[in-house]
């Protein structure tokens, strides 16, 4: 399956979004975090999901972006300044959807968010499905506090 189209790459681009390579020794729970954020970037087919904490400083805890041959890319390397809407813009990352995560006692415990490169409309289906994915992020999160 290819990923990237010829319009959607960013290779031509300083904030490539597809330099950074796996982190290795990742522990069980962050390869499940690893692969919530793969699942959300291939189901709505975008260009980078990000898991980020509530925290002040927002951590990301894991992200996919599509165009790498693992689909997951280190979360040292990551641009946190994506996280703020108007620096994604300026990357060239025009769509947002974001989901919050909640714990139990409804508490703000982080967000999973997909961008692209491109506007477009999210199905039904795929709302329903990213949704199932947040909570199950959430009850992941929750559970490692």
């Amino acid at each position: 399956m290819m990923f990237f189209d010829e319009q959607r790459r960013f290779d031509d681009r300083s904030n490539s979004l597809e330099d950074t390579s796996p982190k290795k020794g990742r522990s069980a729970l962050e390869q499940r975090f690893d692969d919530i954020a793969y699942m959300a970037v291939t189901l709505l087919d975008c260009s980078l999901a990000m898991i980020a904490d509530a925290a002040p400083e927002k951590r990301v805890i894991a992200l996919a972006t599509q165009g790498h041959p693992d689909k997951r890319v280190s979360i040292e390397e990551m641009p946190h300044r994506m996280l703020d809407p108007i620096e994604a813009e300026r990357l060239g990352l025009l769509f947002y959807c974001g989901f919050p995560l909640r714990d139990s006692t409804g508490r703000n415990i982080g967000h999973l968010g997909v961008y692209d490169v491109a506007h477009r409309k999210v199905a039904q289906i795929e709302l329903d499905m990213m949704l199932r994915l947040s909570r199950i992020t959430a009850a992941l999160l929750e559970a490692r506090s």
